[in-house]
């Protein structure tokens, strides 16, 4: 796996879509829940949904796949959401902070 894109594999994602204790967020949860995380201003806070991975062709690093991604909390180290803020990029990953670079 590369740094670029999403650092959290498709089929982690899902297996955190499956967990019996989810509680799906909308934009202002999750944005709360960035804010109490890690400090970042709440109104400042864009949620997004898209995210893709990359390879490289030989020469070039290129898109290779691209997935449509909820923020998701089942536990205080088991969560999701990519957002960006005053744009930086970044993903939440089961509680912690990761740069997010495409």
């Amino acid at each position: 796996m590369t740094t670029t894109g999403t650092q959290l594999e498709q089929k982690d994602y899902l297996e955190l879509l499956n967990c019996t204790a989810l509680t799906p967020k909308d934009d202002d949860q999750a944005r709360a829940m960035i804010n109490r995380e890690f400090g970042f201003e709440f109104s400042k806070i864009m949620i997004v949904r898209t995210v893709a991975t990359y390879k490289t062709d030989g020469r070039y690093l290129v898109k290779d796949k691209e997935y449509m991604r909820e923020p998701l909390y089942c536990a205080s180290d088991w969560n999701y959401a990519r957002f960006d803020v005053n744009g930086w990029q970044y993903e939440m990953i089961n509680g912690g902070l990761h740069q997010y670079y495409n």
